[in-house]
Formats: C-alpha cells, sequence, structure tokens
C-alpha cells in the first residue's frame, strides 16, 4: 500500500489527540437528548446516552424524509433511519453552543410541519 502513511496519520491523530475528547463529545450527545426530549411529541429511543450517537423519534403526523429536507434548509443535518426515526451524531466541530441552536431550528421546524 503506498499511501499507508497517510492512513496511518489518521489513526495516529484519532489515538493520541481525539481520545481525551470523546467525553466532551458524549456530554453533548446527553445535551442534546435532554433538549430533544423538551420539544412536544419527540421522543428518544435509547434514553441512556452512552456515545455520541442520539437516536429519536417524530410523531406519526410528521414526514419523515420533509422533516430532514426542512432541517437541512436550516443547516441541521440528521440521518433519516425510515419511519419516523432518526440519528443525529454529536462530533469535535459541534459544542454546547451549537447543540442550543440546533434544538432551536429542530423545535421550528417541528412548530412548523406540525
Amino acid at each position: 500500500m503506498r499511501q499507508a502513511g497517510v492512513i496511518a496519520a489518521a489513526g495516529m491523530v484519532a489515538l493520541n489527540t481525539m481520545i481525551s475528547r470523546l467525553k466532551e463529545d458524549h456530554d453533548n450527545a446527553r445535551h442534546l437528548a435532554h433538549g430533544l426530549t423538551r420539544i412536544p411529541d419527540i421522543t428518544i429511543l435509547h434514553p441512556k446516552i452512552q456515545t455520541n450517537i442520539v437516536m429519536f423519534e417524530l410523531p406519526s403526523h410528521v414526514s419523515g424524509p420533509d422533516f430532514v429536507e426542512h432541517l437541512n434548509d436550516y443547516g441541521v443535518k440528521v440521518l433519516y433511519r425510515g419511519g419516523q426515526k432518526f440519528r443525529a451524531v454529536t462530533h469535535r466541530m459541534v459544542n454546547t453552543a451549537d447543540i442550543d441552536e440546533a434544538l432551536t431550528r429542530v423545535e421550528t421546524c417541528v412548530k412548523k410541519m406540525g
């Protein structure tokens, strides 16, 4: 493999830099989940958040694909998992203020669609 050094460099950064900040991502995910529970009709699918992934569900009257499209227009990215299920992920480029803003945008979107 000619480019093994490039792949190894990414692995070294992950091991040397990112492990120590995983707690921050997990705390942000819990903050996101808690904020989503305050939005009417949103349900957290796995309330015990242990990673940086938050799975949530919308009420049946909100179209999943339309929700993703509207949120995208608001600058918030979530993964549509089918039906009424969605996945949101925190990472090193997302801080608490970003999550608060995303929660405001999610709430606005749900209200407009409801």
